[in-house]
């Protein structure tokens, strides 16, 4: 394969050295206060927590926009918003102070990502350049993904190893990639369809779509859902639950794990996620219940033929199943089935580049079909 390093130069690859400089700085002197040293009085350790919040905070804006840089890839994203919080101060008078060990660990954490962001390939980068590795077949399904592996194909040093790992966890959202013990990345096999049932619940979950603690469809429902068969959804549910995403029992329902092994997001308002939806609705769309239903049985006609239609016309499918799910959300906005389906649709709506992009689709289809019944069959 060849070197795309050219391909991923972005301008941070040109930042002044010096905002390297006084970053190494900060972090060396964070490391001389967060010692905690037991023998340390508590007066001391206050002193020394003020040295680190003194240290830190300046650094927050910087970490701030490369949060709002790392838009594209949610587990990049999470990253930055765990770093940023673990410095940040108590907002409420007499809240509790985190030990200076806790605020010393967080606040290193923080600088050595702003550290590692200076230079080279942001998360978004790497992701795509794997991706498009994966679907030109590039990297065969069964391959095995190394950091080190993707690093060297890149020109990248090892200091890359942990966006690179971000990327694989983003493309494990899109089941294009899998996990194994004991920590080894892998092509996911294109007809693995359990694992991309695993991957898209994995992004329900971590979307708000199931929280924790929260009760996932019974089989027979989900399935329909997913668009899938029972057998498949059984055996990806059993992968969730080998990883400790959910808890299943014989005789009672999935449950999402109240602390699932990866970040999950709190739900976003409903109101946001109409206005996101709203911004790739077809303004023209059919939205009477029998033009409704003509698009959703074309969406999942074409999936479960795995016929590939044509580019233009799965978008403007993909357009009108939109337009759709807002039209009717807004019929009964505050009904609490149609928030959760509104979340379930957010979270499908696929990039027109996504491998998946088709059953992502039909899917979304079958969320419109609920809303569609749940208001009587008519809109």
């Amino acid at each position: 394969m060849t070197t795309a390093t050219a391909a991923l130069t972005t301008e941070d690859d040109f930042l002044a050295p010096s905002t390297v400089l006084r970053l190494r700085s900060a972090l060396l002197r964070i490391h001389h206060a967060a010692k905690g040293l037991p023998y340390r009085s508590s007066s001391q350790a206050e002193q020394d927590r003020e040295k680190v919040w003194a240290l830190v905070e300046p650094w927050i804006t910087l970490a701030e926009s490369r949060l709002q840089q790392a838009a594209g890839s949610p587990s990049d994203r999470t990253r930055w918003e765990e770093c940023i919080a673990g410095v940040r101060r108590p907002d409420a008078e007499g809240a509790p102070v985190p030990p200076l060990v806790n605020l010393g660990n967080a606040a290193i954490r923080l600088l050595h990502a702003l550290i590692e962001a200076e230079a080279g390939p942001d998360v978004k980068a790497i992701t795509d350049y794997v991706r498009t590795a994966v679907t030109n077949g590039a990297y065969l399904p069964g391959t095995r993904l190394a950091p080190g592996r993707i690093a060297a194909e890149l020109g990248l040093s090892r200091s890359h190893f942990s966006r690179i790992e971000l990327a694989f966890q983003d493309l494990r959202g899109e089941g294009l990639v899998s996990l194994s013990p004991p920590g080894k990345w892998w092509v996911t096999a294109q007809d693995e369809r359990p694992v991309q049932i695993a991957a898209l619940l994995r992004m329900f979950i971590q979307a708000g779509v199931y929280p924790p603690k929260t009760h996932l469809p019974s089989l027979v429902p989900l399935a329909r859902t997913l668009v899938s068969s029972a057998p498949d959804v059984t055996a990806a549910l059993r992968t969730l639950q080998n990883e400790g995403a959910v808890i299943r029992g014989a005789w009672a329902r999935t449950t999402v794990h109240p602390a699932p092994p990866f970040p999950v997001q709190p739900a976003a308002d409903s109101h946001v996620l109409v206005d996101r939806l709203r911004n790739g609705a077809a303004s023209d769309a059919d939205l009477s219940a029998l033009g409704i239903r003509k698009t959703c049985k074309r969406a999942q006609d074409w999936w479960r033929a795995r016929i590939s239609p044509d580019p233009t016309a799965l978008e403007r499918t993909r357009h009108c199943l939109i337009a759709a799910t807002v039209h009717l959300i807004e019929q009964d906005p505050d009904d609490r089935e149609a928030r959760s389906r509104l979340r379930r649709a957010a979270a499908l709506v696929p990039a027109s580049t996504s491998p998946d992009h088709l059953w992502r689709t039909a899917c979304l289809a079958a969320v419109v079909l609920e809303l569609l019944d749940s208001t009587g069959g008519s809109s």
